[in-house]
């Protein structure tokens, strides 16, 4: 599959095709901001929604936290091993 990003004032780029278009300007659908590149987050990689490079960051930060928090919760005892006497 390949996803399709679209750079503001030069083009959409998806897999080896590349389409030119100098008035194209990329839009973040989740935040609203108008940033130089946006990726499709369709499940056919192609269409939108687009979204933002900071936005696909802070999804990735929320899942390895949530990821970490359930894990550290599981955990019982002193995280440095047993203490033997």
């Amino acid at each position: 599959m390949d996803i399709e990003v679209l750079i503001s004032r030069n083009g959409v780029v998806c897999g080896d095709d590349t389409t030119e278009d100098e008035t194209l300007q990329a839009a973040c659908d989740l935040c609203g901001a108008t940033p130089d590149a946006v990726a499709s987050i369709a499940p056919e990689g192609r269409g939108g929604p687009y979204v933002c490079a900071s936005c696909l960051r802070d999804r990735l930060e929320a899942m390895s936290v949530a990821r970490w928090r359930f894990r550290a919760a599981h955990k019982t005892g002193l995280p440095w091993g047993k203490i033997t006497s």
